[in-house]
């Protein structure tokens, strides 16, 4: 046999060898794993029994309007019993109870829920997930944010409130949704403080949640107008807009007259328009003939929302002289502003051959108005 052949077979034999070895260590892992997960869920449906009891039991109401030390005392023979179950694998046993406290909770309101968070309290679970906002990998931060929300745990507001500002976007979203669970409304005033470029999902979560509790939530979308960050200036435009606050007319109109950033001053223009105020009138037509193109566009879009039949001729002139995106939002702007609207637009649809009528007849069209 020769000296190569020799030297090939050794090669061969050593990485089947490896091969075999890799795919037993691999194997004998993930059986590891899989008895590691059967005995969490074990441990799981365990506690899960015990704190189910643990809710349902009977409390002797306090005598009193206010909760005496000793109304705890139950609470806390019920937490010294679960600890004494945790001499030996402390850190498994805690993971799993954890668990069943997180998932519980969504399913609980009022006192039952009440005897979840002091049981997140007494084990020193809400300690433990604050310290965790704190730690250099950005998925056990995020991690512990979510957990506090699920538990409801008033005390880690302001932990909570200190990680809207986090250099990682997942964990500023799950400490934005964890204070909107815990505190409520009250959230917003943190929010709009110390968040900066809201991404997409955190202008989602908050607009969800200003939907959700209503009037009660303009007060801080007032407050947030005065913040420092556009992209927060922005959305509470929005949504003041979108929750109908009229009262709020006065405010946007400073900020389209005066307001120093125009994309600013572009959205709160668009939200004088829907909120159809005849107070704004006589700005929006002014705008129409702005030197900025994007506050001519709002304008005619918002007087479009409106409809006035008081800025006919400033429309009139758009049609004329605007760009195309200009004339087709004027010429719809104009169908909207009743009779003498509808009389302009038939009357350019007369008129010569080109894009004016073209667009004019355009828009005649969609209103059904066109005879041809």
């Amino acid at each position: 046999m020769s000296q190569t052949l020799f030297v090939f077979l050794i090669l061969t034999a050593s990485v089947t060898l490896l091969v075999l070895l890799t795919a037993v260590i691999l194997l004998a892992v993930k059986q590891a794993s899989s008895r590691r997960v059967r005995a969490l869920s074990r441990i799981e449906e365990h506690y899960g029994r015990i704190v189910s009891e643990f809710l349902v039991a009977e409390v002797s109401p306090p005598s009193t309007g206010r909760l005496p030390e000793g109304h705890f005392e139950g609470y806390r023979r019920f937490t010294a019993t679960i600890v004494r179950g945790w001499k030996r694998n402390l850190a498994v046993h805690r993971k799993a109870f954890l668990s069943v406290l997180t998932s519980t909770a969504a399913d609980v309101s009022g006192e039952t829920s009440e005897r979840i968070v002091f049981l997140a309290y007494e084990l020193g679970f809400v300690d433990e997930l604050s310290a965790k906002l704190k730690h250099r990998h950005w998925w056990v931060r995020a991690e512990a944010a979510m957990h506090l929300g699920q538990l409801r745990a008033r005390g880690a507001t302001a932990a909570l409130a200190a990680a809207l500002e986090d250099k990682h976007a997942g964990v500023r979203l799950q400490a934005l949704r964890a204070l909107l669970h815990v505190v409520g409304v009250e959230a917003f005033g943190s929010i709009f403080r110390s968040m900066r470029d809201l991404s997409q999902w955190e202008m989602m979560e908050i607009s969800v949640s200003v939907r959700e509790h209503g009037p009660a939530a303009v007060p801080y979308l007032l407050d947030g107008l005065e913040a420092r960050d556009m992209t927060i200036v922005e959305l509470c435009i929005e949504l003041l807009a979108e929750v109908g606050f009229v009262d709020s007319v006065q405010r946007l109109r400073a900020m389209a007259s005066s307001y120093p950033n125009i994309t600013i001053r572009a959205k709160a223009v668009e939200a004088l328009g829907r909120l159809g105020d005849a107070r704004s009138e006589g700005l929006l037509i002014e705008y129409i003939g702005h030197p900025h193109p994007v506050l001519r566009l709002r304008a005619l879009g918002a007087i479009r929302a409106i409809g006035s039949s008081a800025a006919v001729p400033a429309i009139r002139q758009r049609v004329r002289d605007g760009s195309i995106d200009e004339k087709v939002a004027a010429a719809r702007a104009l169908a909207n502003a009743g009779e003498q609207g509808l009389a302009s637009l038939h009357a350019m649809a007369s008129g010569p051959e080109g894009l004016t009528r073209d667009v004019v007849v355009q828009v005649l069209e969609e209103v059904g108005e066109f005879d041809g």
